[in-house]
């Protein structure tokens, strides 16, 4: 076998056919060309039968049987296979002559975390000089490889190199040469997308900003000077980063360098026959902004395209829930429930930024002024909050507008906006008495009444009721009579904050009641009363002029 110093890595989530296929296709094009390769495969922590299906494969267990829309005859791969398999520390020493290695990482790190890991355990290897980073749904005919391997051998000091990425689905249709970025919004444009892969001319790879990480090649020299991908991503342009952060090592571009991609198997990306997922949405929209902190010139158009996609999607795809996971994604907001359903709790702490990332501990995240501006201008659109906002003026007037005309007020009554009535023409209120915020003046329906005498000063949030609900007749509470008394309170009585004054209690003129306490029964004239219920504990005493 001819040495290329290639090794390859492939990132796994719930992925097990699509990346026993990708890897069937490398090690036999490998074999077929009579080319050594190293392919590490990492785990992204899948709760499915992934790892199952990649150690059936790697023994014989399952004879492989290609997919039937495969667009080429696949080379023949003798098995068992040798497969060195462990943690993210898995070490050259135990993988030998293992030409395969499975990383089971414990924890879904996203793509970034998951190729990192692949790229750190093939830089072990000395003899590797090229890093091929390939998707799990990409498989790649036998021409592939050894037109590689020869762009590689003339390849002298590169950064990064890519090659055509074509539909599976549609193998003459191109998906992506190359990549293009706009500085304004952040929007990555795919080099030759749609075109004929049989008609279209290699692209110039002196007009590319980066290459695809469907598959993409890093030398040595590159990831050395560069270091890992930026893992705060999680989703979507970690490739885009890492190439700008190439300095000037240029990007090359192979022919015959062929992948089929069957793309978004796992996470929902685009295809040429159905819009992109929620999941899919709400992270490329997040990393495109993220992006655009770091290497956009201003954000407010970029922000502005964020409203203009949500739109699109609202009214001309009829899809609401698209929509809105593209506009959280876009103001940096928390994930919708569905979307986070996806991820466990350890892989939502790393997505939402919470955890360490190779450059450094990972910042406490802060709305942009545009951000804001987008988000009150979208609460202003969104029909939810006017009708929830109907509801609170709704409430507001049958709770304190309308029966606050009916209470027996006196001269000089201060009562907060927020205090709430029931059965208002069974209340009476003296003259300069003030309620405080959110209280609860509630009379009898039927005949319990409540007085409250001249000067009586209530603290914030005060209960008072003339009725109760009987529960001991085995019918639901809500079901039952109510027993009703009438509540006298005398003048000058000062209610502490958070009182609850039940049906019948009476409460002498120029008492106290402490915060918090429960008045049944009659407290005395004068009095100063605490707890629950409430004890007379002392007098009011009124100093001599």
């Amino acid at each position: 076998m001819r040495q290329t110093g290639l090794g390859v890595v492939v990132v796994t989530y719930h992925s097990g056919a699509e990346a026993v296929d990708c890897a069937e296709s490398v090690l036999a094009a490998a074999a077929a060309a009579g080319l050594a390769v190293r392919l590490v495969m990492v785990d992204n922590a899948s709760g499915d039968d992934t790892l199952d299906r990649l150690r059936a494969w790697a023994s014989g267990a399952a004879p492989y049987a290609p997919p039937p829309d495969l667009p080429f005859a696949p080379a023949p791969l003798p098995k068992p296979i040798a497969l060195a398999e462990g943690g993210p520390d898995l070490v050259p020493e135990t993988v030998g002559e293992a030409p395969v290695s499975l990383i089971r990482n414990p924890v879904n790190g996203g793509f970034a975390g998951g190729v990192n890991i692949g790229l750190a355990h093939l830089a072990r290897f000395p003899e590797i000089e090229h890093f091929w980073v390939l998707n799990p749904d990409g498989v790649i005919p036998p021409s592939t490889l050894p037109a590689l391997a020869a762009r590689l051998e003339g390849a002298g000091r590169y950064g990064l190199l890519g090659g055509r990425v074509v539909y599976l689905e549609r193998p003459d249709v191109i998906q992506i040469d190359g990549g293009t970025v706009n500085r304004k919004t952040g929007v990555t444009g795919n080099v030759n997308l749609g075109q004929s892969a049989s008609a279209s001319p290699p692209p110039d790879p002196a007009g590319m900003d980066f290459v695809t990480g469907a598959s993409m090649v890093a030398s040595r020299a590159f990831y050395e000077a560069v270091g890992p991908m930026r893992e705060d991503y999680f989703l979507y342009y970690e490739e885009v980063d890492w190439a700008m952060r190439r300095g000037d090592l240029p990007i090359l571009w192979c022919e015959g360098f062929v992948v089929y991609h069957r793309g978004g198997t796992a996470i929902g990306s685009p295809t040429t026959s159905r819009v992109a997922s929620p999941f899919s949405l709400y992270f490329k929209h997040r990393a495109r902004l993220r992006f655009m902190r770091r290497f956009g010139r201003g954000r407010l158009i970029a922000h502005a395209y964020t409203l203009a996609y949500a739109a699109r999607l609202l009214l001309a795809r009829r899809a609401p829930v698209h929509a809105m996971a593209t506009l959280r994604g876009g103001l940096g907001l928390a994930p919708p429930a569905a979307v986070a359903a996806r991820l466990g709790p350890e892989a939502m702490r790393i997505a939402l930024g919470e955890g360490a990332a190779p450059g450094g501990p990972a910042q406490k995240k802060s709305l942009g002024r545009p951000a804001r501006l987008l988000r009150l201008i979208l609460s202003a659109l969104d029909p939810r909050a006017w009708a929830h906002l109907v509801k609170i003026v709704n409430y507001y007037n049958y709770s304190h507008v309308a029966p606050l005309r009916a209470v027996r007020r006196g001269a000089g009554v201060s009562i907060t906006p927020d205090v709430n009535f029931s059965n208002p023409e069974r209340i009476e209120i003296g003259d300069g008495v003030s309620l405080g915020s959110r209280c609860m003046i509630w009379a009898g329906p039927a005949h319990g009444r409540i007085r409250i005498g001249r000067y009586a000063l209530f603290g914030p949030e005060v209960i008072v009721t003339a009725a109760g609900y009987r529960f001991n007749d085995g019918a639901p509470v809500t079901k039952q009579a109510m027993d009703e008394a009438d509540v006298e309170i005398g003048e000058d009585v000062w209610l502490g904050a958070r009182v609850i004054v039940l049906p019948g209690a009476r409460i002498g003129a120029g008492s106290v009641i402490g915060a918090g306490s429960v008045v049944r029964g009659e407290i005395p004239p004068m009095s100063v009363a605490v707890g629950s219920p409430a004890r007379v504990v002392g007098r009011r005493e009124i100093a001599s002029p």
